[in-house]
């Protein structure tokens, strides 16, 4: 069961320890179970609705020398001039939102794995900008004070979120 420590990583812990993993379930997970994690969730859903031009009654204004597209998009619209790669990254050390660099709980094999995306303008695109928005996880910290109330800590770290074109027009 993903997320579960094996039995002779669970003997080898401290009991705050096990308190975390049975609190937190689903943050830990071996490199292995992530990467069949990340294999379940590579899928491509086909989108069915698209902006039919000639029906759109909202003005807007239309770059002449760009015939493909007939609407400027606005600043909060998804736009085909941005690449972006998806990854699970699973850092020792993060600076949370209040600018605290703190070490991430690890637990044996168990460690907490978060999605970031990267972001890439194509080439020859000159219709938007391609900008990365952030994105707030919840993770859990260990402040290393053995057998501590205090030992671990749950904070919001910042990471790379979704690429999006923004007309900066």
């Amino acid at each position: 069961m993903l997320g579960t420590a094996s039995q002779s990583s669970l003997s080898k812990m401290d009991q705050s320890a096990l308190a975390v993993l049975e609190r937190f379930p689903g943050y830990f997970r071996t490199y292995e179970e992530q990467e069949t994690l990340t294999q379940g969730l590579k899928r491509h859903i086909p989108v069915n609705q698209t902006f039919d031009s000639a029906n759109c009654s909202v003005e807007f204004n239309v770059p002449r020398d760009v015939p493909w597209c007939v609407l400027t998009p606005a600043t909060e619209d998804f736009h085909s001039c941005c690449v972006t790669t998806i990854r699970y990254e699973s850092p020792a050390f993060k600076v949370d939102y209040t600018g605290v660099n703190r070490t991430l709980a690890v637990f044996g094999k168990q460690r907490q794995f978060f999605r970031s995306e990267t972001c890439e303008q194509v080439s020859g695109c000159q219709i938007c900008v391609c900008r990365i928005e952030e994105v707030l996880y919840t993770a859990v910290y260990d402040t290393g004070e053995a057998g501590s109330d205090t030992r671990y800590g749950v904070s919001f770290f910042n990471f790379n979120g979704c690429c999006k074109c923004y007309n900066e027009g």
